[in-house]
């Protein structure tokens, strides 16, 4: 079975293990600063809280200790018992929290695939973008309403703690998120770097290529993975990115996609200039994620490559000529697929129903300013270059906020659209990974470049949007 050039496989070790150094020197302590302010936020809501008397402090927080993440239950609470609950549930989160700052050693050697999504599960414990009453997770809906009796209270100043601390808490979250996924995404890449090594090679070639193949090549390469890599945990996921990203079409550009989305970030080099306008790199930033709608158009084109196929697949013969009918009138049947929904901290993903042309629209719309945008000669692109340095940075924000979204719903759709292709068997669905960690990657060097202009301010549309429509 071929991987690829005969130079890829050298290639992608080097990649790995620059990266590994990059992200253990560079990243690690990153992650570790945003969780312990994370714990120390968390613990100042905690104290308001015992100190209020809405809650009460775990009477056996000496007794037993902890030795593994673990994240606390989050099950329904019983009607009259969230106090009780909440205390004990807050309680061993607090204790989770301690172990994760103070016992927890961080790192690409000492903490796998796993045990990094119990971490990102346990700091999705609570879901602090999505708090209120209508939240998934109980625990969430309970510290919501504790917190609303301090802000509805007359301690004004415990009040106004509650809410600029939870406004910290997504910064802090955020920054370990994207951290996180880094170290899961670098454990992932080395997991299938080791299976295109010592396993494939060793794999009888097949020269069948139907989707029910795929079945019987995924048996086989994991036949010769328990006999090369028998310490290993199987990942049936990652051999099918791996059986995609290896097809023989456009294999050198899958190639050379998959080494430049493990490049370590250049720093900007620091010019000495009597000017200290610092809205170029801002804007370089800005330009950067504009370049991103190659990408963006690619994932398109696949999913509704891949949608196509499977409605066209699930429609009875009236169905299709009724379709017609309605089409030739000038009416198209939206389709709503339900997603889920999930950041890189998410224990649990929240489910939501989608309008796919609603979205394949969004998504063009904003190639379209994209595109605009990355041609500094247009008119959209000179008036940004002409805005003030805050001004900059607040459509940077929004440029973040927005790609992040499309970001998540291209993957739930993808994941979506996979799992049906393998379920109905005579349907081959092409995959989009490449093109989702691409953007994953232009995004999280955006927001390097942004961090260092401090927090984002809250999310409101910059009073420039108005301005930049194309």
């Amino acid at each position: 079975m071929e991987t690829g050039p005969s130079e890829f496989l050298p290639q992608l070790h080097n990649a790995l293990a620059a990266r590994a150094t990059w992200l253990e020197t560079r990243q690690v302590p990153l992650l570790k600063e945003s969780v312990r302010t994370y714990r120390s936020l968390f613990g100042g809501i905690y104290a308001i809280l015992v100190k209020k008397g809405l809650i009460r402090e775990d009477p056996y927080a000496t007794e037993g200790r902890v030795r593994d993440i673990k994240v606390p239950a989050d099950d329904p609470i019983p009607d009259g018992a969230e106090a009780e609950e909440a205390s004990l549930r807050l309680a061993a989160y607090r204790k989770q929290l301690d172990f994760l700052v103070n016992d927890l050693q961080i790192g690409l050697d000492t903490v796998d695939l796993e045990g990094l999504k119990r971490v990102s599960a346990l700091l999705g414990y609570v879901d602090w973008e999505d708090m209120g009453d209508s939240s998934f997770s109980p625990i969430t809906r309970a510290l919501y309403r504790l917190m609303g009796t301090v802000r509805l209270g007359t301690d004004v100043i415990s009040a106004r703690i509650l809410i600029d601390t939870q406004a910290q808490i997504a910064e802090s979250l955020g920054s370990a998120r994207a951290r996180l996924a880094e170290l899961e995404s670098w454990h992932r890449e080395r997991w299938k770097a080791e299976v295109r090594e010592k396993v494939l090679p060793r794999v009888p070639a097949s020269p069948q290529t139907g989707v029910e193949d795929r079945a019987g090549e995924t048996a086989a390469i994991k036949r010769v993975f328990e006999q090369k890599m028998p310490a290993a945990t199987w990942r049936s996921d990652l051999v099918t990115e791996i059986l995609e990203e290896d097809r023989p079409e456009d294999a050198g550009l899958r190639c050379a996609r998959l080494l430049a989305s493990l490049s370590i970030p250049q720093p900007a080099v620091v010019r000495l200039e009597t000017s200290f306008d610092r809205r170029p790199r801002i804007l370089e930033a800005v330009r950067g994620l504009c370049r991103l709608n190659e990408e963006l158009a690619r994932g398109e084109e696949v999913l509704l490559s891949n949608e196509t196929d499977l409605d066209r697949h699930g429609l009875s013969f009236f169905q299709r000529i009724r379709r017609w009918f309605r089409r030739g009138r000038g009416k198209v049947d939206d389709r709503y697929y339900e997603i889920e929904l999930r950041d890189a901290a998410s224990a649990e993903p929240k489910r939501v129903n989608l309008s796919f042309l609603g979205f394949i629209g969004d998504l063009r719309e904003m190639q379209g300013v994209l595109t605009e945008l990355s041609d500094e000669s247009s008119a959209p692109s000179r008036r940004l270059a002409a805005l003030g340095e805050k001004q900059v940075v607040d459509f940077l924000d929004w440029q973040l906020r927005q790609l992040r979204q499309f970001h998540r719903k291209m993957e739930a759709l993808n994941s979506l659209f996979q799992i049906r292709a393998v379920n109905e068997r005579r349907i081959a669905a092409r995959g989009i990974k490449l093109e989702l960690l691409a953007v994953e990657n232009g995004i999280a060097r955006a927001d390097a470049v942004r961090q260092e202009w401090g927090p984002p301010r809250p999310p409101i549309e910059p009073a420039v949007e108005g301005e930049m429509k194309v």
